[in-house]
This record gives structure tokens, sequence and C-alpha cells, in this order.
């Protein structure tokens, strides 16, 4: 398998309330990069998940986030 072009990607393992998707946004080598960021995000509780997809939707689509419940 080869890839085309470069790309980044930033792991989120415990987006909790969706406050750290877009972290990576921080880091100063993120502000260089001129290849494309793909952002996954996992969260374990049942209780924050569907929240969390809210959140992975509105941004995919380039909408404000949802209010935390």
């Amino acid at each position: 398998m080869t890839c085309d072009a470069p790309r980044n990607i930033y792991l989120d393992l415990g987006v909790n309330w969706c406050n750290t998707l877009q972290l990576y946004r921080d880091i100063p080598e993120a502000r260089t990069s001129s290849a494309p960021w793909e952002v996954w995000g996992f969260e374990a509780a049942p209780l924050i998940t569907p929240h969390a997809e809210r959140c992975c939707q509105a941004l995919s689509r380039g909408e404000p986030m949802p209010e935390a419940p």
C-alpha cells in the first residue's frame, strides 16, 4: 500500500465533551503543515457518546459545535 500524499492524523482517545477535538490546531507544527488533517475521536462513556457523535458530525459539515446536554 502506498500513500499518494502526506497527511496528518490527530487521535483524540477521550473525546469527553468534545472540548479537545480541535486541540491539534494549538500545536505550532500543525499550523505550518500544508498536509490535510484527519481527526479521529473516540469516547467510551455511553452517556457521552451521543453528544460526541453530534459534535463530530457538526465538525465534518463545518457547522458550529452543539451545546453539551
